[in-house]
């Protein structure tokens, strides 16, 4: 991965804390631009920009529900999805409570007053960690969605298959998701193999009873609207079956 600055917004209505630890930023050769919003609404249309975000620093004189419904919020955006959160205290703090109420909050990290490189470099290793964390589990996620996907049009291709009919748009979308698989990054395909093992491992053969009656006419539109039934059919009871 190529070499880039860590960007960062700081949370702050007052303007000299804002500035002080914006100089900060600037002795560490790690970081990058620094932008200053005066409120939470403020950082999060900056969120929303296209403007890399690594840090977002938000002050501790914010209350706390304030800032926890702020992190929640500022996850949603384009640029805060990955961001590590750092709560800005005055002093350096040693009890255990305050620093869990912190990270209940949401949290990434603590930085206290008065800044050092030394902490803000270790800031940069947060903010690096928690970038490729986040990421890796939308990653996760999504190769997830898609080897349900897989698993259900699987079953109907054999389903089609036992009963004589010719499973052609069913395959056709069978293919798509196995080209969708095939741009899964090389990063990532320890992810995929783990999360297939872990789903398809006590995976029950495919049910054969269904509801819709099988169609063997040849019509491919009537056979189409049946495929697509028996797709809804066995979507719902997967579904069904997971709340179990």
């Amino acid at each position: 991965m190529a070499y880039r600055k860590y960007h960062g917004v700081i949370v702050d209505p007052i303007m000299d804390t804002r500035m002080r630890l914006k100089q900060a930023t600037q002795s560490v050769q790690d970081f990058g631009s620094t932008l200053n919003a005066s409120s939470c609404d403020e950082a999060l249309h900056i969120l929303e920009g296209d403007q890399i975000v690594d840090v977002v620093f938000v002050t501790g004189r914010i209350p706390q529900q304030e800032f926890a419904e702020f992190v929640v919020e500022a996850k949603k955006t384009k640029q805060g999805q990955d961001s590590a959160y750092v709560l800005v205290l005055k002093s350096q703090t040693d009890s255990q409570s305050e620093l869990a109420s912190a990270m209940m909050a949401g949290a990434d990290g603590i930085l206290c007053e008065p800044y050092s490189v030394e902490q803000l470099v270790e800031i940069t290793k947060l903010a690096a960690r928690v970038r490729k964390e986040r990421s890796d589990a939308r990653e996760r996620a999504a190769i997830g969605m898609i080897i349900d996907d897989v698993i259900t049009q699987l079953d109907l291709v054999s389903f089609l298959k036992a009963c004589g009919c010719e499973p052609g748009t069913s395959i056709k979308a069978l293919r798509d998701l196995g080209d969708r698989i095939a741009m899964i990054s090389s990063e990532h395909h320890e992810a995929y193999f783990e999360i297939i093992e872990e789903k398809m491992k006590d995976l029950p053969p495919p049910k054969k009873a269904f509801q819709t009656k099988v169609y063997g006419g040849a019509s491919s539109r009537v056979r189409q609207q049946m495929e697509k039934r028996i797709y809804a059919e066995l979507s719902a009871r997967k579904k069904s079956d997971a709340k179990v």
